[in-house]
């Protein structure tokens, strides 16, 4: 997808948000903002997740205002953000104190009050971060080849097999490797989505099965075999 920096805010909250994505276009920074990248008709909840999970390299921008703590979107954004081990920066463009989720993902982290500096210098310190994570990348994401294995394993399962049942440890011993921490929490990580397909999905979708049911709560995943079309 090719975004740098992921920008997380209250619509209220709108106006600040759509001039640091001005002020950081300016400076070659290319920002995801919903209303700007979402296409029209498509699923809301998916396209947010796979602007956050499918990015190497993402920086998330997280605008900080009393609008902000009432805003359980963000919560879940900022949640799926750390699952993923998204590097976050907190912005806070009002004095505000955080509570409850925010404050447990949040606290401790360096941020900017941008009330205090402006936009054009936040936006200098956010190109700044994004420039410094280019020189010392963060661990690159399992790619389509690491997910090989679990496309052969499938490929290799007898015909007459119309249906298996795999754990998420029996997975990752096939692909010898740690599944994602959103795995575990998101059921939009087990996404067929055949148009866009994540890296993960194709493995199962070119070997020519789907995800039919998932349980979060026991771990495990069933896949069914896609028909042969005549």
């Amino acid at each position: 997808m090719g975004y740098d920096v992921f920008i997380s805010y209250n619509n209220k909250d709108r106006t600040f948000a759509d001039n640091l994505v001005s002020s950081l276009a300016k400076r070659n920074i290319r920002c995801w903002i919903d209303h700007y990248d979402l296409p029209p008709g498509s699923s809301w909840g998916d396209e947010i997740f796979n602007a956050i999970t499918e990015n190497y390299g993402l920086l998330m921008v997280v605008i900080l205002s009393g609008k902000t703590l009432q805003s359980k979107q963000v919560t879940r954004e900022v949640g799926l953000a750390d699952n993923n081990d998204i590097y976050i920066v907190p912005v806070r463009i009002e004095d505000v104190e955080l509570k409850g989720a925010l404050a447990l993902y949040l606290n401790g982290k360096h941020r900017i009050d941008a009330f205090d500096i402006g936009i054009d210098m936040t936006a200098e310190q956010i190109c700044t971060v994004v420039k410094e994570r280019v020189i010392n990348p963060p661990e690159p994401p399992i790619t389509t080849t690491q997910y090989q294995p679990l496309r052969e394993f499938l490929e290799k399962t007898p015909i007459h097999i119309k249906e298996l049942t795999l754990s998420f440890e029996r997975i990752e011993q096939i692909i010898e490797r740690s599944l994602p921490k959103s795995s575990y929490k998101h059921t939009a990580w087990w996404s067929n989505g055949t148009a866009t397909a994540h890296s993960h999905a194709k493995a199962w979708l070119d070997a020519g099965w789907k995800r039919s049911r998932l349980n979060l709560v026991e771990k495990y995943v069933i896949f069914t075999r896609v028909p042969l079309s005549l």
